[in-house]
């Protein structure tokens, strides 16, 4: 969801009242999955679903999603820059509240990279997402059951041996 104004010499314009429109029209039809980003219209997607959200009361029956990677706050100088983009775990846990901030949450159901950034080790960030997971505020984190872990291990397996992304066979195993 890239709903806002604050970029839309680049997207194209969508007001308020548009996009309030849509999350109606999708909420109406039986849509509950929303995804959106950090960066959006330099935030304003996610504020505009808060406020959505909120105006709807219907926080319980929406399956959130945000990701982060992109840096998006080049324009306040004075900032160290490094904090507000990548893979990082300083940047993940400054998006991450920001997002809550904005979406007026307390909870967001699922949370991704937007792109990988090959400088942060899988040890580090996979380190942040189990951090982020036990300490999301408005949910309790559901440990992966052990036929899960073996799913995971086999499509791993898969993917070695086949020389793709463990990505690529997951989405053929689960489509």
């Amino acid at each position: 969801m890239n709903f806002g104004e604050a970029h839309k010499k680049r997207y194209g314009e969508c007001s308020k009242e548009t996009a309030f429109e849509i999350l109606d029209f999708l909420y109406g039809q039986g849509g509950n999955f929303i995804d959106t980003a950090d960066a959006y219209q330099a935030g304003e997607s996610e504020i505009w679903l808060g406020e959505w959200i909120n105006s709807e009361s219907n926080r319980d029956q929406i399956v959130l999603t945000t990701k982060y990677s992109t840096a998006h706050r080049t324009h306040e100088i004075g900032k160290i820059q490094f904090n507000y983009g990548g893979n990082g775990l300083k940047f993940m846990r400054l998006s991450l509240d920001a997002s809550f901030h904005k979406s007026q949450t307390d909870y967001i159901d699922l949370f991704y990279l937007h792109w990988w950034y090959c400088l942060v080790s899988k040890p580090e960030l996979m380190h942040g997402f189990r951090e982020r997971e036990q300490h999301n505020p408005g949910r309790k984190a559901v440990p992966f059951p052990e036929r899960n872990r073996k799913v995971s291990a086999v499509l791993e397996k898969i993917s070695k041996a086949k020389g793709v992304k463990p990505l690529d066979i997951a989405l053929a195993y689960v489509l």
